[in-house]
């Protein structure tokens, strides 16, 4: 509380930048120059918040939204303290319609249309970020009117989806044109 802790906490995330594991992964990435902006602002009063996945990380299904939500700030759930709930939302492409597949978990206060709402939030900002790539992770807080995205990370582990007759086959490749 007050400027002299914000002055000191912006010290040490600046420190961050040249701790052993930051160091390394810059020398790993040959990074030669490193700069960190610190960002301040208020702190978000969370009816719900969570992570949502532009893709299913579990299947790799790019059909799907998976929203994970905890009533309150999500700093359990990111943490991996608590599980939360599971919402999981599938989307057809053509009429982008989004209908809930299941809900699993310990309600997090997060109503239907609300994660429908997310969903479509969650679509358009991976969308946004990265066309040709859209899967991303995106922790986000509802106040109870609106939804705030604070993080986004692409999803860098997406499994590859198939048909479950095609699982186990082997991969065919071809640059032969069809019509």
């Amino acid at each position: 509380v007050g400027l002299d802790a914000i002055a000191a906490a912006v010290k040490r995330v600046w420190a961050s930048l040249w701790t052993p594991r930051a160091v390394a992964y810059r020398r790993r990435l040959e990074i030669a120059e490193a700069g960190m902006a610190v960002v301040i602002m208020p702190m978000l009063s969370a009816v719900a918040a969570g992570v949502a996945f532009s893709c299913d990380p579990v299947s790799g299904r790019d059909d799907r939204v998976v929203i994970n939500a905890v009533a309150g700030l999500a700093d359990t759930l990111v943490s991996g303290q608590v599980s939360g709930e599971e919402i999981a939302l599938e989307s057809d492409q053509l009429r982008d319609l989004r209908g809930i597949v299941h809900r699993r978990g310990p309600a997090s206060g997060l109503t239907d249309a609300g994660a429908v709402e997310l969903a479509a939030l969650i679509q358009e900002t991976a969308f946004a970020l990265d066309y040709s790539a859209p899967w991303y992770d995106i922790e986000w807080v509802w106040d109870g009117k609106r939804f705030y995205l604070v993080q986004a990370r692409p999803v860098t582990a997406r499994p590859w989806h198939t048909y479950p007759g095609l699982i186990g086959q082997t991969a065919l490749w071809s640059n032969g044109n069809t019509r």
